[in-house]
């Protein structure tokens, strides 16, 4: 007896040439396995009604070439389409779709490796897979396989992100496919970093471990090690640089290009002169160009060296961070270009040359009165000489929009108004007009300042040119407006 998933899948007969079958779409969501689905998506004509008294055809895309019914077909689709099982047929999928080279099966519910593993098998020429919220597991006799068969050789794009899996399957696939290239790691709950598991990865480039639970950026320095490794992915973490400031064993206030110990340290004494040679120092992140650090607990300004100290870091995102949250994001952009000499782009935008030399003259006042001194700093005054804050002067100092003022009509106080400085001269003679009822041509409008001897006319000021603000002729609060 078919299941019901089988009973809306019109099967295949890869041997049956021209056979287009027509499939009409069920409304369920029924489990189904990967080769149904394929079949459904790529091989099926499907019908629709819409609404009830419209009803169309979709035949299917030519994929044909070569003898193979998708043999055109690069890319595989197949996210949430409920997918359990693999269901590949006897004789597998080489007669159909042999030139896959990037494959989508993320959001379905495929429990167990074994099962993508089969399906991941039939594409020799794989080169991208998605597996974003595939949540699924590796049996313990698979995990404790010493060397795992290749699936994937030609693999170099996974994506794993939110799939719950930890290091250790991490280090199962990686040894199935060993040329991973870019893995996104993202939303699996990582709290520490593998160093196995990272000596199975020595070709990654991209890696992505953002939202996870990575407590210190001393388990970071684990991914040091990573020969190739380009861009670094590690915003949503709760990365704090404290306990690795404070230990002993590193100099965090150091320009320095950061290093690591080798893995097994080693004391080699010359036979002639009996000194010790020093283990070698290995750079940390040695071809490391992007780094993503936002949502990270970065608190103190020192804790910028080390990842100053990175040597070939060209691209950095700093956003969201605790530290120096009381100034402005403009100006904490200004900070972080002068403490990155090297940096071509900073939370996305690109920095000019104009901009550095702005940020870098803002960086020198602003720590000019601090307590902590940035270690580049005498780098920035032997560029700029020691440049002192700029005197803050209020140009706005006593300005108000809305002010009272004395109208004066006929020598005699004739009323007391608050008037706007904004409006124009014209705006306030035509009210004039209207409130005295009198043609505008007929009288004249003069300023006297509150601080004038109002006995004396010598300080007043006509207020011509109607275009003009009231604030042009500089009027405020106590002063008159003389109507003659």
């Amino acid at each position: 007896m078919a299941s019901s998933a089988e009973s809306d899948i019109t099967k295949i007969d890869l041997n049956q040439d021209n056979q287009i079958p027509v499939f009409q779409r069920s409304t369920s969501n029924n489990p189904m396995s990967f080769y149904e689905a394929l079949v459904d998506r790529y091989l099926n004509a499907h019908e629709y009604q819409v609404p009830s008294f419209v009803h169309f055809q979709i035949p299917p895309i030519d994929y044909e070439s070569d003898g193979c019914k998708l043999g055109k077909l690069r890319t595989l689709v197949l996210d949430k389409k409920n997918i359990y099982k693999a269901g590949i047929p006897d004789g597998g999928l080489s007669k159909l779709c042999p030139n896959i080279t990037l494959i989508h099966l993320s959001r379905n519910p495929l429990k167990s490796w074994s099962v993508i593993e089969s399906i991941l098998r039939e594409f020799p020429l794989l080169e991208e897979c998605n597996l974003h919220r595939t949540c699924f597991t590796i049996s313990p006799e698979d995990l404790s396989a010493i060397s795992p068969t290749i699936i994937c050789p030609k693999l170099h794009t996974l994506n794993l992100a939110h799939t719950n899996i930890g290091w250790s399957e991490i280090q199962h696939i990686a040894l199935q496919c060993p040329n991973l290239r870019d893995l996104e790691l993202v939303g699996n709950s990582l709290e520490s970093i593998s160093t196995k598991a990272l000596d199975c990865l020595p070709n990654i480039e991209c890696l992505n471990l953002s939202l996870n639970k990575i407590h210190s950026w001393e388990e970071v320095t684990k991914l040091g090690k990573l020969p190739k490794l380009e861009i670094l992915h590690l915003s949503n973490n709760p990365i704090s640089f404290q306990n690795y400031c404070t230990h002993p064993s590193i100099a965090c206030n150091t320009t320095s290009v950061e290093t690591i110990p080798t893995e097994i340290e080693f004391q080699q004494q010359d036979s002639t002169n009996n000194e010790t040679v020093e283990p070698p120092q290995i750079p940390l992140f040695p071809s490391l160009l992007t780094l993503s650090l936002a949502e990270v607990n970065l608190c103190k300004w020192q804790e910028l060296d080390i990842l100053a100290a990175l040597p070939v870091l060209k691209n950095i995102r700093l956003k969201d961070l605790p530290l120096a949250s009381d100034i402005s994001q403009e100006d904490r952009r200004k900070i972080f270009l002068s403490w990155f000499p090297n940096i071509v782009k900073l939370n996305g935008s690109t920095s000019d040359v104009n901009e550095r030399i702005k940020s870098e003259r803002f960086t020198l006042r602003y720590f000019y009165s601090l307590e902590y001194k940035p270690l580049f700093l005498p780098r920035l005054i032997k560029k700029y000489g020691d440049l002192k804050p700029l005197i803050d002067i209020d140009l706005s100092f006593g300005y108000k929009e809305i002010i009272e003022v004395e109208f004066m009509y006929k020598s005699k106080l004739w009323r007391r108004e608050k008037i706007t400085v904004k409006q124009t001269v014209k705006d306030l003679i035509f009210w004039l007009k209207k409130e005295l009822n009198v043609p505008k041509n007929s009288f004249t409008v003069y300023h006297l300042p509150e601080s004038a001897d109002r006995n004396s006319f010598t300080d007043m000021v006509e207020l011509y040119m109607s275009s003009l603000p009231l604030s042009r002729f500089d009027i405020h609060e106590g002063d008159q407006i003389i109507i003659t």
